[in-house]
């Protein structure tokens, strides 16, 4: 299933960031980021479907919260976005 990962700072940010989207009637979960993209201080992301997108990066601004980078998920695997 295609979905995109919301890459913050730590296991704290990502929580919160899980827990404005889940209020928000978005479904999202923490994970680890993948080993190849894991950058120093960057190694949690938040997990959301590909439809939810453009909704979930809209509510993570107005709570201020801006992922470091965001990661694609495709059949092909990973890849980074522009944000």
């Amino acid at each position: 299933m295609d979905h995109y990962l919301f890459a913050v700072r730590s296991a704290t940010q990502a929580q919160r960031a899980a827990r404005v989207l889940n209020s928000g009637g978005i479904h999202a979960s923490v994970q680890r980021v993948p080993v190849e993209f894991a950058r120093q201080g960057c190694t949690y992301a938040v997990r959301v479907d590909d439809a939810d997108y453009d909704v979930a990066q809209q509510r993570l601004q107005q709570a201020h919260l801006k992922p470091e980078r965001v990661l694609r998920h495709s059949g092909a695997g990973y890849s980074e976005v522009a944000v």
